[in-house]
């Protein structure tokens, strides 16, 4: 919107009551602020607390002001709805909207009997065009959506898809109702990625096993039964009258056979002596 541009701005759900209890707090203030956050009272105001009704850059909403202060104040009516309009500029001598981390909101809160009720909160997101921008430029540079109709409730819900190409960047939506901006929020388009394929994966091979050569048993014994006396390379000196009778008896019959023929030997000696004789 336009900076110092003065705004329409209708108020519902506003229970009020001089006791001043959390659910029905005694007044509230509308007013353009830094936004600090979810949960956080937005502070510092943009021009202060219009205390005069002179400025217009706040509202004092209730129905229980103090003496002498009936005439600066928006009553809230039977059905809880209050109406009014209000300046917003977006810097005063000490703050500046473009400067704040979180940007500037329009802002409905309880009044300074009640300060610390955030029961009551309301942030619309604000954000500012140059000062003297007409409001044909601004028009231009925005996409209309259409009348929305809304329910018995009062409320307006409505589906829309960003088209592409639509510009990135932060934008905002707006409702308004003839010359007034009754609501306002904004909204992100962030620039389009490429997605990145999948890489597919690389199958692992499987291993191949090489047999290894099966060791050869080596050979056991097997004790089986025989009547053979075992058999052996060892060369064993014999033992006993049977292996000495053994060898002795080949000699002793060589032997007998030279004796034998010794004496056949003497025989035809002697014969032949006896002949001689």
């Amino acid at each position: 919107m336009a900076d110092g541009a003065r705004l329409a701005v209708r108020v519902s759900g506003l229970r009020n009551s001089q006791a001043n209890t959390a659910a029905a707090p005694s007044g509230f203030y509308l007013l353009t602020a830094v936004d600090n956050g979810p949960g956080q009272q937005a502070s510092p105001a943009i021009g202060g607390i219009d205390m005069t009704g002179e400025s217009g850059f706040s509202q004092w909403i209730t129905n229980f002001p103090y003496a002498g202060s009936e005439d600066l104040v928006v009553p809230v009516g039977a059905d809880l709805v209050a109406r009014s309009t209000l300046q917003v500029v977006s810097a005063d001598e000490h703050t500046d909207c473009a400067e704040a981390p979180n940007g500037c909101v329009l802002y409905l809160r309880t009044d300074h009997r009640s300060t610390g009720n955030r029961a009551f909160d309301v942030r619309v997101p604000l954000q500012f065009t140059a000062a003297g921008a007409s409001a044909a430029a601004a028009r231009q540079a925005s996409t209309g959506l259409g009348e929305q109709t809304a329910d018995a409730a009062g409320k307006v819900s409505f589906t829309w898809t960003v088209p592409a190409g639509f510009a990135t960047g932060k934008h905002t939506l707006t409702l308004s109702a003839g010359a007034g901006i009754l609501a306002a929020t904004t909204f992100s388009v962030a620039p389009a990625t490429t997605p990145t394929p999948t890489p597919t994966p690389t199958p692992t091979p499987t291993p191949t096993l090489t047999p290894s050569a099966s060791p050869t048993p080596a050979p056991t014994a097997s004790a089986t039964s025989s009547s053979e006396p075992p058999v052996t390379d060892v060369n064993t000196k014999p033992s006993g009258a049977l292996a000495s009778t053994g060898g002795s008896s080949l000699w002793l019959a060589v032997g007998g056979t030279v004796l034998l023929l010794a004496g056949a030997a003497t025989v035809l000696l002697t014969r032949r002596r006896r002949m001689n004789a």
